[in-house]
């Protein structure tokens, strides 16, 4: 077998440094309006969540589940029970799993080259740049297939067509009480899976090891293009739903007013007082989570707008690492400044204490960094 890792190197010029800025420079300029805009429209999105779950908690009416009750038709209803489904979930390969089960993930994984890069670049007087780069190449399960094709070396690494892929299964209907449950609340389901390894009749191409089943001669031993799977599974069991009626069954609630759809599942008997808390915490953690990625991108954005004069610097190492620390020490107070204004913007209107809240943060953080750059040059 050929060596299993294979060394590049490549240079780029002072002068392609500084063509490589200006670009650079270009992409800052369009990255900063739509992190702005991706700002603004995550804040959009949470405004729309917190007055559509705060309307949806004071109209929700509470609804048998033995009975479709006309009266709820188009209304925001709340439910428990136990989801079930006379027809079970079916695996194309491996057949029904057991009476009660309602979904079926099929993980199939095949065991396939994978090319790993590590590259280290050197910086020399004078602007230029050495990369080395380093291509190591190791077999492992992967459930994506991979495309040996685009390997830096393609001999002796080349991967197979993936005969089966990872696959999803629904038993149809699947039910709570009277109600049919929809597409969107059985994808809510598929939250809830759980490992699942007890298959009556395993087909006759595949053997049991431990919690895996494989395609393969030798599990122990592996060969390029064999396969492994593995299930996970969601059984019928009690859940509590906060979702719309239509006709017999139970979707999402549009709320037309607000622009946000409302449906809300979990397993287990929970009131519906503690779903909307549920939710409304859910949607705040994205909501910071999409916060803090639109200010390093902003921030990463600001910085790009030096990327020329980085280049420029690139003559001498030291003076390139210089440029890209004051540049930062920029962007970063910029970036929080105006994410924050940003953020503030679309919540002064509903929750006046939470907006003028954050933009007296955002004033403290431009003058804190004010003061302390001015301090640094008197001293």
């Amino acid at each position: 077998m050929a060596d299993n890792s294979f060394t590049t190197q490549t240079s780029q010029s002072w002068l392609q440094k500084i063509m490589g800025g200006f670009i650079g420079t270009i992409i800052g300029l369009i990255l900063i309006p739509i992190c702005i805009y991706g700002l603004w429209y995550n804040e959009g999105f949470a405004v729309k969540a917190y007055k559509a779950l705060n309307s949806g908690a004071s109209q929700l009416v509470t609804a048998a589940v033995d009975a479709v009750n006309p009266s709820n038709e188009k209304k925001l209803i709340y439910l428990t029970g136990k989801v079930t489904s006379e027809e079970p979930a079916k695996d194309e390969i491996f057949g029904q799993l057991g009476d009660d089960v309602l979904v079926i993930k099929r993980h199939v994984a095949m065991y396939q080259w994978v090319e790993t890069q590590k590259s280290t670049s050197e910086d020399k007087v004078g602007g230029s740049t050495t990369t080395t780069t380093t291509y190591s190449y190791n077999k492992d399960w992967k459930e994506e297939p991979i495309n040996s094709s685009s390997f830096k070396v393609t001999a002796d690494h080349k991967n197979p067509d993936m005969p089966l892929k990872t696959g999803v299964s629904v038993a149809k209907p699947i039910k709570l009480g009277a109600f049919e449950l929809e597409e969107p609340v059985t994808n809510e389901l598929e939250k809830f899976y759980t490992p699942f390894d007890n298959v009556a009749e395993v087909p006759e191409e595949f053997k049991k090891s431990g919690n895996s089943f494989y395609k393969s001669e030798s599990p122990d031993s592996p060969k390029i293009g064999d396969l492994k799977i593995t299930f996970e599974v969601v059984k019928s069991q009690d859940v509590s739903v906060i979702g719309g009626q239509e006709n017999s069954k139970l979707t999402k609630f549009e709320d037309s007013k607000n622009d946000y759809s409302i449906l809300i599942l979990k397993p287990g008997t929970v009131n519906a007082k503690e779903l909307f808390k549920q939710e409304e915490a859910s949607v705040g953690t994205m909501t910071w989570v999409f916060r803090a990625v639109g200010i390093i991108a902003l921030c990463v954005a600001f910085m790009m707008l030096t990327s020329v004069l980085q280049a420029l610097a690139a003559v001498l190492p030291f003076l390139s690492t210089m440029v890209a620390a004051g540049a930062f020490m920029i962007a970063l107070p910029l970036a929080l400044f105006i994410g924050l204004i940003t953020i503030a913007s679309s919540w002064v209107l509903h929750r006046p204490i939470i907006g003028i809240g954050i933009i007296l943060v955002a004033v403290l953080i431009k003058y804190g960094f004010y003061k302390l750059a001015h301090s640094k040059s008197n001293a």
